[in-house]
């Protein structure tokens, strides 16, 4: 098990990201992977500047394996973030993959 926020914590501390969310997404090998939705300060970061990031700094079961970078984080009517989009823009981009 993960805990979201740990992940979140140190991704916020990376200076190329304004805002992060970490959510499960649907895994068929594991059931379960992690997926960060970021909002990026510098639109030149990468998943691959991300991976790298976390790597040092969390467990390897800790490391998100799908990046969606976003434009802001999407907020529903009450201005909290929305799930149902997160969850949106992650299935797009395992679509892509």
């Amino acid at each position: 098990k993960v805990q979201p926020d740990e992940v979140e914590r140190v991704l916020r501390d990376m200076p190329d990201i304004a805002d992060v969310k970490i959510i499960g997404a649907p895994d068929p090998q594991r059931g379960e992977m992690l997926a960060a939705c970021i909002v990026r300060r510098d639109p030149r970061l990468r998943p691959l500047d991300v991976r790298q990031f976390c790597a040092m700094r969390l467990a390897a079961h800790k490391v998100p394996r799908v990046y969606v970078f976003l434009d802001e984080m999407p907020r529903d009517e009450r201005g909290k973030t929305s799930r149902r989009a997160l969850d949106e823009a992650v299935a797009r981009e395992l679509a892509d993959l």
